[in-house]
């Protein structure tokens, strides 16, 4: 690898915290189920012989910058390779019954599959789908759904907050620009 990382302070700060905060070790299982999620786009970039140029860990996951030669199916490939590795950890955590380990991969690899920047799920559509504008706007009305859905039948506001986040990144879906 001829790349360097990164390791943000914030997550120095936030694991610290969660050592001497959180008794449950939530939001240790999922840090190092986010850790195994980018551990699966890393081993993907290498079998898909793409040079990595920068990995950066922050508190809301990681960012592996990449060369690609022009490859879509590549680039298709090493976005999904993060939620497909995180599907097989909740498996075996699951198999193992270390169930609450399994829940946080199983849920950071479903949201990652969601279909808006800067998302695996936003990533995979904006190689597939070349009108952005119209594939932000069916997204939005998804979110949209989904956000009322939650506002009935949910309690947690941090739901809702999070489908609102999700819905002014939609745009970026037109936005975003890949490093080739």
């Amino acid at each position: 690898m001829s790349g360097r990382i990164e390791v943000s302070d914030s997550v120095l700060i936030i694991v610290i915290a969660a050592l001497l905060l959180d008794t449950t070790m939530l939001t240790i299982m999922f840090l190092v189920a986010a850790l195994i999620h980018e551990m699966g786009h890393l081993i993907a970039i290498i079998l898909c012989r793409c040079k990595i140029l920068k990995i950066k860990l922050t508190v809301f996951g990681g960012v592996i910058k990449y060369h690609n030669y022009q490859s879509k199916i590549k680039d298709i490939i090493i976005a999904l390779s993060g939620p497909f590795m995180g599907f097989i950890a909740s498996y075996i955590s699951a198999k193992l019954v270390f169930f609450t380990f399994s829940g946080a991969n199983l849920i950071l690899s479903i949201v990652n599959l969601i279909p808006v920047m800067p998302l695996d799920g936003g990533r995979v559509a904006m190689i597939i789908f070349t009108n952005y504008n119209f594939i932000s706007i069916i997204i939005k009305i998804i979110i949209s759904i989904f956000a009322v859905i939650i506002f009935i039948y949910g309690k947690g506001i941090s739901l809702i907050l999070f489908a609102c986040v999700l819905w002014f990144n939609a745009d970026d879906i037109a936005k975003f620009k890949k490093i080739r």
